[in-house]
């Protein structure tokens, strides 16, 4: 080699090392000199992703707004984190890049990545885990494989403030703290890892921590660490705050009266089936206000409504053989309801409500009389009723509801049934059985079936028109439909949100 050919190489190898060096520190560095804001997650234990987030942004170069810095960004701004517009105000404020918000889920966590220049969604993904420390090992294996490149297009807003770290962190900010509860690693799982001796581990420590060997016995400690922790996270979620069940129902009706000795003698009535569609909500609105007890005090309403119903009288000899009335049918009801909620998202509850069910026959067009000849009075019933529930979560996202009340009756059945049972007594129960099954988030399928059951004691007396012991006039009522459910924190357990 020449002295000329030796020295142009030297010069190549000056210029392409250098350029190399800058590659490879680059590649090393990712999103280094981001910086980015983690504020608080939604949902059961969202503190375990949440350190998790924040590692793994650590790890790759971002500096940190942490929870309560984030806090006071949203309070200098008076924006909100819901939208595009309040991201980018809270990004502008605190100089960040990127904004990561997230959803804990009963069986996964959504995480998503805001550009601090807009606010707008640079991407999301999903985490799956049976619980909270699953989804939190799975967010530390690909976070950044799912979502880096998403961080690190984020770019702060124009205009920003000068970052200045103004706020102690609270106790949860701190990513490299153990969480309350995280079991101590087991012995016996240890010694299973290989045998490797304290004195191995000592000449590892000399050769510094950053080695390799080093890198990953770390992390098959946190590994084991979560291994040592699976299984079914604390009780202690809040279930829906917002539950509206809609549904086409099938009501039947039979009333039948006993010790009926009248002259005339008393009509029983059956319906079969017919079409009555019915909404039921249930809605707790305190508790967008506080966290206290209070904020299990809700309102309930429910609608039942048949449309287009008709009774033929039958074949049976009489005067009305083969005429149809029409009927107007409905239940109407709504109160108060508190809820005490308990272990996984289970919940029971006590209610205070009032309503009106009424059934009510029409005379045919052509027969003004046919009415009065019936002998099946109009039921009228205004009650107030006391009632108890119970919906419990169940594997597999199934739920199971149970209830029931007492309906006391404040109108004795309605007026029409003076001209009959003049000196009557009526009260009323009521059940009801539902089965769901949830789809996702806020939605769950639903089959429910209620009974409705009035009972009469006539106390007849010589000289009544009608002489009868008693009545029962009973409802059943079934329907499939779906229920939109809202609000809450998820439960710890397996059965599916999201």
């Amino acid at each position: 080699m020449t002295i000329r050919s030796a020295t142009m190489l030297a010069a190549r190898v000056a210029l392409v090392v250098p350029l190399l060096m800058g590659a490879t520190r680059g590649s090393a560095l990712g999103a280094g000199g981001k910086r980015a804001g983690v504020p608080k997650f939604d949902g059961a234990q969202e503190v375990v992703v949440r350190k998790q987030v924040m590692n793994v942004l650590k790890a790759h170069g971002c500096e940190l707004a942490k929870s309560r810095e984030m806090e006071l960004g949203v309070a200098n701004t008076g924006a909100l984190l819901e939208s595009d517009d309040g991201f980018a105000k809270v990004a502008k404020e605190l100089a960040l890049s990127v904004i990561v918000t997230g959803e804990i889920g009963r069986k996964r966590a959504k995480l998503t990545v805001h550009d601090g220049r807009d606010g707008s969604v640079l991407g999301q993904a999903a985490f799956p885990g049976a619980n909270p420390r699953k989804m939190a090992a799975e967010v530390a294996r690909t976070f950044w494989s799912k979502l880096g490149g998403e961080v690190e297009r984020g770019r702060v807003p124009p205009g920003a403030k000068k970052a200045q770290k103004v706020v102690a962190e609270a106790p949860d900010d701190d990513e490299s703290a153990p969480d309350a509860g995280d079991a101590a690693e087991p012995k016996a799982k240890l010694a299973e890892r290989g045998g490797a001796s304290d004195s191995e581990g000592s000449a590892d420590g000399d050769r510094g921590s950053g080695s390799p060997r080093d890198k990953q016995r770390e992390a098959d400690d946190n590994v084991l660490e979560e291994e040592a922790s699976a299984g079914p996270s604390p009780p202690g979620s809040v279930p829906p705050t917002f539950d509206a069940f809609i549904a086409p129902t099938g009501t039947n009706r039979a009333l039948v009266y006993h010790q009926d000795v009248s002259a005339a003698g008393m009509r029983s009535y059956g319906l079969p089936l017919a079409a009555a569609p019915a909404l039921h909500v249930v809605w707790y609105p305190i508790s967008a206000l506080t966290s206290g007890p209070i904020q299990h005090l809700g309102i309930e309403a429910a609608i039942e409504q048949a449309f287009g119903l008709r009774s033929a009288a039958g074949t049976d000899g009489s005067a009305l053989a083969g005429r149809t009335f029409g009927n107007a049918v409905h239940d109407y009801a709504g109160g108060l309801r508190y809820r005490i909620p308990f272990g996984a998202g289970h919940q029971v509850w006590i209610s205070g409500t009032a309503g009106e069910h009424a059934f009510v026959f029409t005379s045919p067009s052509d027969c003004s009389d046919c009415r009065a000849m019936l002998h099946i009075p109009d039921t009228v019933y205004r009650y107030g009723r006391p009632g108890i529930g119970l919906r419990l979560e169940l594997p597999a996202d199934l739920s199971l509801t149970l209830g029931g009340g007492y309906r006391y009756i404040f109108n004795a059945g309605g007026t029409h049934l003076d001209g009959y049972f003049p000196h009557r007594t009526v009260g009323g129960v009521d059940a009801e059985l539902a089965l769901g099954y949830r789809v996702t988030r806020s939605l769950e399928i639903r089959g429910a079936g209620q009974l409705r059951r009035y009972f009469y004691d006539m106390h007849a007396k010589a000289g009544d028109a009608f002489i009868v012991g008693g009545a029962i006039d009973q409802y059943w009522t079934v329907g499939l439909g779906m229920a939109v459910l809202l609000g809450g924190s998820d439960g710890p357990s397996g059965s599916a949100q999201n």
